[in-house]
C-alpha cells in the first residue's frame, strides 16, 4: 500500500523554484528560532505550512500533501518511542538507586584513568556492538556525564567525547541502520563499505583519541575533587541502597542490546525491572511512581536534587514535537519531487573527480542542515549520484564513503537536527558547547575529502560469492526493518 501511494504522489512534482523558496525560508526561520527562542520548532512549523501551500499550488490535493507529511513522520516512529522511553527510564533509574549505584561505581573505578579518553573509548566500543548512536547514549550518556562533571570536567568536553564515540558505531558497525541504508541506496555491499570506510575513520579515530588523551590529562582528580566526590558518595549512600541488585535494569538493557534485541523492547524490559525494583523497596506507592514517570524525579533534599534529578516523559515533549515536525517537513521534500531537479543541476556543474567529492560532502551536509533528517542525506545523493561518480572515473564506494563520512557524522553538529536534539535532551549539554570537542565528527568529512583528493579510488571486494551470500541478506533485512 505504501509503495502504491508513493508512486501516485510522485506523478506530480513541485517546481524547483518553489523548493528553493521553501528551503531558504525554513532555514532562516529555524536559525532565528534557535537564536532567539532556543528552539527549532517554530521554524519547522512554518516551513511545513509553507511546503503545504506550495504543494497545493503545484497541483497536489490536500490529501496527497498530508500523505507526504505522514510518510515522513512514519520514519520517525522509532526515534519518538526511544525519546519517550528515555525520559521515563532516566527518571526511574534515578528514583530506584540505579543511577546512584552507577555513579558510585564510576567514582570508585574511573578515578585512576584519563576519564575523557575513557569516555571516548567506552562509547566507541559500545556503539560498535549496538550499531546505534542514540541507543548507546541512552545507556551510557547520563552516568558518564554525571561522573565527569563531578570530577570538574567541563560538560562540553564530556559531551564532545561522548558524541565522537557513539558515532563510530553509526558509521562502521555492521548492524548500523545508517550504514545499511547507505549501502542500499548506493548499490554497494555492507562489507565493502566497512572496509573502505575504515581507511578514513581509522586515522581519525586515532587522532581523536590522542586529542582526548591530551585534554584529559588536564583533568586528573585532585584533592578538592576527591573531597567533593566523597561528599557525593556519602549523600548517595544515605538516600539510596547501593548494591548490585540496583544495576539489574542496566545489565538487562545492555545484555538485550548485545543480543540484538531492538532497543525499544530492551528499554521497556528495563523500565519494567526498575518499576519492580522500586516497588520491592516498599517506600514508593503507585501514584508517586506514576508521577515520577511523567514529571521526573525531583527529591526534596536540595543537595541531592543538585546531584541527581530530572527526566520524565514531559521532559521529552519539545524533543518529540521537533522530531515530528522535522520528519513531516522532510517527507514533503522527499515525495514532492522538488529535490530531483536541484540534484541534476548540481551534477551538471561538476567537472573534476575531486570537485565532485567535495561538493557531494557539501550537499550531504546541506541536506542535514535544512531537512533536519539524517536519512535524506543518504537517500537523495545515493539515488541520484552513482552515475555521476562513475562518469568521473570514481566508483559507487567513493560515493558511499563520502556520504557516510559526512551525511552520517555531521548531524550532531547541527542544533536543530533531530539527532542533535535527541543528544541534548539526554545529556543536558547544548550543541554549541559540545560541538567544538566532537573531534571525530568535525575531522572526518575533511579527512575524507583530503583522502579522495590524493586519488584513492575504491574498488569492491573480489570474490563476491561468500560476501554476497552472507552480507547482502543481512543488509536487505536491516534496511527493510528500518523502512
Amino acid at each position: 500500500m505504501r509503495n502504491t501511494n508513493e508512486k501516485t504522489i510522485n506523478k506530480k512534482t513541485i517546481k524547483p523554484n518553489y523548493t528553493m523558496m521553501i528551503l531558504i525560508t525554513t532555514f532562516l526561520l529555524i536559525g532565528l528560532g534557535v537564536y532567539f527562542l532556543n528552539t527549532a520548532l517554530i521554524g519547522l512549523f512554518f516551513g511545513s505550512v509553507l511546503s503545504l501551500v506550495f504543494c497545493l499550488k503545484s497541483g497536489f490535493t490536500m490529501k496527497e500533501s498530508l500523505k507526504m507529511i505522514f510518510l515522513g513522520i512514519q520514519n520517525a516512529k522509532i526515534i519518538v518511542m526511544i525519546m519517550s522511553l528515555i525520559g521515563v527510564l532516566s527518571a526511574l533509574w534515578m528514583a530506584s538507586g540505579t543511577m546512584a549505584t552507577l555513579m558510585d561505581y564510576g567514582f570508585s573505578h574511573l578515578l585512576n584513568f584519563n576519564l575523557v579518553l575513557s569516555i571516548f573509548v567506552i562509547t566507541g566500543v559500545f556503539s560498535l556492538i549496538l550499531g546505534t548512536s542514540i541507543g548507546t547514549l541512552s545507556v551510557l550518556g547520563i552516568p558518564l556525564m554525571e561522573i565527569g562533571t563531578a570530577l570538574g570536567i567541563p560538560p562540553g568536553i564530556i559531551g564532545g567525547a561522548l558524541v565522537s564515540g557513539i558515532y563510530i558505531g553509526d558509521r562502521i558497525s555492521p548492524i548500523s541502520s545508517s550504514l545499511n541504508l547507505n549501502a542500499s541506496m548506493t548499490g554497494t555491499l555492507v562489507i565493502d563499505n566497512i572496509k573502505t570506510g575504515f581507511k578514513t575513520i581509522g586515522p581519525v579515530i586515532l587522532f581523536s583519541a590522542i586529542l582526548y588523551g591530551v585534554i584529559g590529562r588536564g583533568y586528573v582528580a585532585g584533592n578538592a575533587h576527591i573531597e567533593k566526590i566523597s561528599v557525593i558518595k556519602d549523600l548517595l549512600s544515605t538516600h539510596f541502597h547501593l548494591s548490585l541488585i540496583s544495576l539489574v535494569p542496566v545489565l538487562l538493557l545492555t545484555l538485550l542490546a548485545v543480543m540484538k534485541v531492538k532497543i525499544v523492547y530492551g528499554m521497556m524490559i528495563s523500565i519494567l525491572s526498575t518499576v519492580l525494583l522500586i516497588l520491592a523497596g516498599g517506600n514508593t506507592g503507585f501514584t508517586e511512581l506514576f508521577s515520577i514517570m511523567v514529571y521526573g524525579f525531583h527529591p526534596e533534599n536540595p543537595a541531592l536534587n543538585e546531584v541527581i534529578s530530572g527526566g520524565g516523559f514531559l521532559s521529552m515533549i519539545n524533543v518529540i514535537l521537533v522530531i515530528v515536525f522535522s520528519t513531516g517537513f522532510s517527507g514533503i521534500l522527499e515525495h514532492s519531487g522538488g529535490i530531483k531537479p536541484l540534484i541534476e543541476r548540481f551534477s551538471n556543474r561538476v567537472k573534476r573527480p575531486g570537485q565532485l567529492v567535495g561538493k557531494t560532502s557539501l550537499l550531504a551536509f546541506s541536506i542535514n542542515l535544512v531537512t533536519c533528517n539524517q536519512s535524506l542525506s543518504l537517500i537523495i545523493p545515493g539515488r541520484f549520484l552513482p552515475g555521476t561518480f562513475e562518469e568521473k572515473g570514481l566508483t559507487r564506494l567513493n560515493l558511499s564513503r563520502t556520504l557516510g563520512d559526512t551525511g552520517v557524522v555531521t548531524v550532531p553538529l547541527i542544533p536543530w537536527n533531530v539527532n542533535a536534539i535527541a543528544i541534548v535532551s539526554i545529556i543536558g549539554v547544548s550543541t554549541f558547547s559540545y560541538a567544538p570537542y566532537a573531534f571525530l565528527c568535525l575531522l572526518l568529512p575533511f579527512y575524507n575529502i583530503l583522502h579522495e583528493a590524493l586519488g584513492q579510488k575504491n574498488k569492491p571486494l573480489k570474490g563476491r560469492g561468500f560476501t554476497s551470500k552472507v552480507f547482502k541478506p543481512l543488509q536487505d533485512l536491516l534496511v527493510h526493518q528500518k523502512s
